[in-house]
């Protein structure tokens, strides 16, 4: 009989293999096509690549976890193993929508900066990422394999709390910092523009939003909301403490948005583990993307000001400053983003890191990961959709396969 725990698990299946085949379909033509071999691509690209072994790793935990959980229980290195790379392919896949973050933000603030524009710099970035997504999660390694040893939970107290700062908190404040900086250096430059024109025309202009800036707001604020929404649920009922005793189906439902699938693992028996995944999932990427973004904000912003402050000034009129559309777009989208972000991934870590995961069903550490997995798949949609030139590239070769067939 399929209870209410394989039911979400096996949302929790779909929901990853939807992630590998929309990174596969992203992958693909940049890889394979000599014309998107650029920075913003290649990273892209190296999104793509963590995301299918983050959806692979998934699917696997998954299957074992839920259809043959008595023989994986019984195997001690397996069960640290397993639970070393779940916070390892986590940290990688959130980091890497981070390091892209951040690439927009020195893309936007130094324009003019040759080396942020070359290969060497893609690989350099992609380089830290990936060595930052195998070292941070080495405490959650040491820290099981010691409560395996000894038999006693209470010896790593700190872990929880630490895998939510690192995995939820800290990818989202870099995120909203760096899309921050974008927005403002893309306002910056709207507004000379704008200045420049209506100097030009003679016109009394009263400064606001442009719809460019708008637009970038507006999809700011979308991914933000997409990663919040999706990686949230799981690891603040973990850091929180409450996936334990939690029904199985609730904590597949929980983990389904985010794939990160955590239910019958010493992870959140621990009193440490919750809030040192917490820490490393949650606080580190969120405190880079709020940090990069908020440059990038503030940078697009200066740049919009004196756009239209030049073009006041040669018209002879005077300007009442206030956020242009595009400016508004710009803000909106970091803002969603941002909130997806931590509404995704903040439930199970802060659950854990909480210490209130111990004895919680499995349904509903299950329901608190779910969110998690959702937001990743809205957060490369969203990579696809702003990404034009693939997207066109992707449409004339689905048209004009539909037209041979």
């Amino acid at each position: 009989m399929i209870d209410a725990a394989h039911i979400v698990e096996i949302t929790a299946i779909v929901v990853e293999s939807i992630n590998l085949i929309l990174a596969a379909i992203y992958l693909l033509p940049i890889i394979f096509n000599p014309r998107f071999h650029n920075v913003n691509n290649l990273l892209t690209a190296n999104l793509c690549l963590l995301t299918l072994i983050t959806a692979t790793y998934w699917i696997i935990d998954y299957i074992l976890h839920g259809f043959f959980a008595a023989s994986f229980r019984n195997t001690v290195l397996l069960r640290v193993f397993f639970q070393y790379w779940e916070t390892l392919v986590n940290c990688l896949a959130l980091y890497g929508f981070v390091t892209i973050s951040v690439n927009r933000c020195f893309a936007v603030v130094y324009p003019q900066k040759r080396f942020f524009k070359k290969l060497s710099w893609c690989f350099i970035s992609a380089g830290i990422q990936w060595m930052l997504g195998f070292i941070l999660p080495i405490p959650v390694f040491v820290g099981t394999y010691m409560v395996y040893l000894q038999g006693n939970p209470l010896l790593v107290p700190w872990l929880g709390p630490y895998i939510f700062f690192v995995v939820l908190v800290i990818p989202a404040v870099v995120f909203v910092i760096s899309n921050g900086i974008i927005y403002f250096t893309v306002r910056a430059s709207s507004r000379r523009v704008h200045t420049i024109t209506e100097n030009s025309s003679g016109n009394f202009s009263i400064e606001r939003l442009s719809s460019r800036d708008i637009r970038l707001l507006k999809h700011m604020v979308f991914v933000f909301i997409i990663y919040l929404t999706g990686w949230s649920p799981i690891y603040i009922a973990a850091a929180a403490g409450l996936t334990r005793g939690m029904p199985d189906w609730l904590y597949y439902l929980l983990e389904l948005p985010a794939g990160a699938f955590m239910q019958g693992k010493l992870l959140w028996t621990l009193t440490w583990i919750g809030p040192y995944e917490f820490f490393i999932v949650l606080v580190v990427p969120a405190v880079i993307f709020a940090i990069s973004n908020g440059i990038i904000y503030f940078t697009v912003r200066a740049s919009s000001r004196r756009v239209h402050t030049a073009a006041a000034s040669i018209s002879g009129s005077s300007t009442t400053e206030c956020l242009s559309s595009r400016d508004i777009l710009l803000l909106k989208h970091m803002v969603f983003v941002f909130i997806v972000y931590l509404t995704g991934w903040s439930p199970v870590y802060i659950a854990a890191a909480a210490g209130v995961t111990n004895g919680m069903p499995a349904w509903l550490y299950y329901l608190l990961e779910l969110p998690a997995g959702v937001s990743f798949m809205i957060l490369l949609l969203d990579l696809l959709w702003y990404n034009h030139e693939v997207r066109q590239y992707l449409k004339e070769k689905f048209v004009r396969w539909l037209h041979i067939q």
